[in-house]
């Protein structure tokens, strides 16, 4: 057994139920090791938490630079990370970022900090790539545009705004996906996203 068998699985779990209703007895049962054995790996079910947090953002990672080097422009580029992230909240238990933001502060200062990082700079590159393909308008500063997209993606996860018992993430993000297009495409833009909005159902 390894730390990725336990991290696997508690992924596995957490995405499925949520984290707060999963215990470390829960991922010892799955995986049939022991609870002491676990805590070999990890200190406790915080810093557990942390790392499947941490491995499932590497993933994100590498799917979203695999998407970024086979999109041939910008648009097929958003489309298709558009669709993945619509792909991954469907297999979110919706409370899972209400239970890391209110019991596992560091998870949630990690996801704040280095996730939207990461999301800001992967807009602000697609938007530099739009523009020098006549997809995007040419007086957009992509630094602005980019904290902006950022701004929108915050208010998905806020339950004042978007209470999980009457809205659903993916149609949340549909919204917020669309919203974001339909403001830095020009007319030709508008065109070529058509044929990806068919294909991928956003």
């Amino acid at each position: 057994m390894s730390k990725n068998t336990i991290i696997h699985s508690a992924k596995s779990l957490f995405l499925k139920f949520g984290i707060k209703s999963i215990s470390m007895d829960d991922i010892a049962k799955d995986i049939g090791m022991s609870k002491k054995t676990i805590y070999n790996f990890v200190t406790n079910k915080d810093d557990l938490v942390l790392s499947v947090l941490q491995s499932f953002i590497e993933e994100e990672k590498e799917i979203v630079s695999h998407i970024k080097s086979h999109a041939n422009n910008a648009i097929e580029e958003m489309a298709s990370i558009g669709k993945y992230v619509i792909q991954t909240m469907r297999k979110m238990k919706p409370t899972l970022t209400h239970d890391l933001k209110k019991y596992h502060v560091k998870s949630w200062d990690f996801l704040n900090k280095d996730h939207f990082s990461f999301i800001e700079d992967i807009i602000k590159s697609n938007i530099n790539r739009g523009i020098n393909e006549g997809l995007y308008r040419s007086e957009l500063d992509p630094e602005i545009q980019a904290k902006i997209y950022v701004g929108l993606a915050r208010l998905i996860v806020e339950e004042e705004v978007f209470p999980i018992k009457k809205y659903e993430r993916p149609h949340i993000y549909e919204n917020v996906f669309m919203y974001n297009m339909n403001g830095i495409m020009n007319d030709k833009g508008r065109k070529e996203i058509k044929k990806y909005l068919k294909q991928d159902n956003l």
